[in-house]
């Protein structure tokens, strides 16, 4: 029995992009390097003329829920780099995110714009503010909206097929399968690394506030990546080995 019929019997498995810079025009030009032709951006090029972003924000409640939403700020982030083919992706956020993380909230009024239901007013309104990494804590979902619009960029290039390939030789081979010159190793190590950024980032604690954030239930993951093994792999071990191939084994040695 192989890694992947065992996997189709007790697992799925999650495939994950690595992170390949596709388009450096933008920063090639900010650190003064010559490039072939202007790199192209548009203000607002999320805007109202992709009826694909046009389409998410039509089933929101409304621009802070896109805003404080990071799947879908990451969506319609790529949207236009997808589509529109330019040359630099701009996150879909506001300045007014950051007067908000301060303590001042804000209301995005239809057809009217902002609106602070409290300003400052005298020096105790500003003594009041939140402010250093109370105030960037607040601030989490623009990360978590970063490290996705980070990794789903990063796969645009790949079609349909790719993908498929990709998924297919994971389950057949695990951490060890390989594809057009990617592995599926180096595809998890990235994967639980963006991971650990956006859990430390978030600094939720654990265990009743003996761990400072949730970067331990990586733990396993990240001794898969070590040993260069799933628990795919063991179970395939246990099979061809102690188990002589009965598979109703794992009943016995697993159950709880």
């Amino acid at each position: 029995m192989s890694v992947g019929e065992l996997c189709a019997q007790l697992q799925n498995c999650l495939i994950f992009a690595p992170m390949e810079l596709q388009n450096d025009l933008l920063l090639r030009v900010a650190n003064g390097q010559s490039v072939p032709r202007p790199p192209v951006w548009l203000m607002r090029q999320a805007g109202r003329i992709l009826p694909e972003y046009r389409a998410v924000r039509a089933s929101l409640s409304g621009f802070k829920e896109l805003v404080e939403t990071p799947a879908l700020a990451a969506e319609v982030t790529i949207q236009p780099v997808d589509i529109l083919g330019v040359d630099a992706a701009i996150i879909f956020s506001d300045i007014l995110v950051i007067p908000e993380a301060m303590g001042l909230k804000y209301e995005m009024i239809e057809k009217k714009g902002p609106s602070f239901p409290e300003t400052i007013q005298t020096m105790a309104d500003v003594d009041r503010m939140i402010t250093g990494e109370d105030a960037a804590g607040e601030l989490k979902y623009v990360y978590d909206a970063l490290a996705l619009t980070n990794q789903g960029e990063s796969c645009l290039a790949w079609d349909a097929e790719t993908r498929e390939a990709l998924r297919v030789a994971a389950s057949v081979d695990g951490l060890q399968a390989k594809v057009g010159g990617v592995r599926m190793h180096d595809i998890a190590r990235e994967a639980v690394a963006l991971s650990e950024q956006g859990l430390k980032a978030r600094a939720r604690s654990g265990a009743g506030g003996m761990v400072p954030d949730e970067t331990h239930f990586l733990n396993a993951l990240k001794e898969s990546i070590e040993t260069g093994k799933v628990p795919a792999d063991e179970l395939l071990e246990d099979y061809d080995g102690k188990w002589k191939g009965d598979l109703s084994r794992i009943y016995a040695d697993y159950s709880y």
